[in-house]
């Protein structure tokens, strides 16, 4: 089962509809339909009860969209937390800083910037 696949169950659910889906998660109504079998296959359970219209989650099926929704949090979080841990900073800063004092302070703060932040832009006025 691929995580990033669980979001087209959830889009059917929300959507009450396959083609509605479809056309949102920009795939073919025959594809998603395909998804979607294999995942009841594959668990041994119906997800949507296809007789009604719109169609409906079973109680399996809210089960699962409830997991589906915790597991895909659950990654977006480690995504972020590992992004947190090593990203470094990058970006622009823009200070300003009197000639007479620039020449004592600067050179230090440049120096460990540049190794610390290496993509850091910064502009002295």
């Amino acid at each position: 089962m691929d995580l990033n696949k669980l979001n087209y169950i959830i889009v059917i659910a929300e959507e009450k509809s396959f083609s509605k889906a479809a056309k949102k998660l920009f795939i073919s109504q025959p594809a998603l339909s395909q998804y979607v079998s294999t995942i009841e296959n594959e668990l041994n359970m119906k997800i949507f009860d296809r007789d009604k219209y719109p169609i409906k989650l079973t109680i399996a099926g809210e089960i699962f969209i409830k997991n589906a929704k915790e597991l895909l949090n659950l990654k977006a979080k480690m995504i972020r937390d590992i992004n947190s841990s090593t990203k470094v900073f990058s970006g622009t800063l823009k200070i300003g800083i009197s000639p007479f004092r620039s020449p004592y302070i600067l050179p230090n703060i440049l120096s460990q910037m540049k190794k610390l932040y290496p993509d850091f832009k910064l502009f002295i006025v």
